[in-house]
């Protein structure tokens, strides 16, 4: 299956074959980013009303992959989720710094306080987009240590 948020249908998330056939809606949340991870969606969805989008109103969803057994865990703004074994990387709200959580959205922890874009893990590695940088190609361990630039925007 392929799983995606079509922009043109109101941000929904949406699976169908690989070959295009069977399109069928998951979920009706406006998400922005989501990621799949042990046969659960995690999606960071936003409210919409009146043609705009409230960052006040978000929260991190989780389904399962048909869409349903949803739940709400936290209602942080949690842009580009990216789920591993032991926990959730996102970026974070209006500042877009790099933080992780639990599972549970009990427990938190900032990365960078630097404003990110998107990130990408590679075993004990991030790599990501450093906006302050003009969007450079940067790197840091996942305890926040050892940040370098990789290459020039």
């Amino acid at each position: 299956r392929l799983y995606f948020v079509d922009v043109q249908k109101g941000h929904n998330i949406y699976c169908c074959d690989l070959d295009g056939g069977n399109l069928r809606l998951i979920n009706s949340n406006y998400c922005e980013s989501f990621c799949v991870y042990d046969g659960k969606i995690y999606a960071y969805a936003a409210s919409f009303s009146g043609g705009a989008i409230n960052y006040s109103a978000s929260f991190l969803l989780c389904t399962d992959l048909d869409g349903g057994d949803i739940e709400s865990f936290t209602n942080i703004t949690a842009y580009y989720p990216n789920v591993t074994d032991g926990v959730i990387f996102y970026i974070a709200g209006n500042n877009r710094t790099l933080e992780w959580m639990s599972h549970n959205g009990r427990t938190r922890y900032t990365i960078l306080s630097t404003r990110t874009s998107v990130f990408n893990i590679a075993g004990r590695w991030i790599f990501y987009l450093n906006e302050e940088d003009g969007s450079s190609l940067w790197r840091v361990r996942i305890d926040g240590s050892d940040n370098t630039k990789v290459m020039p925007s």
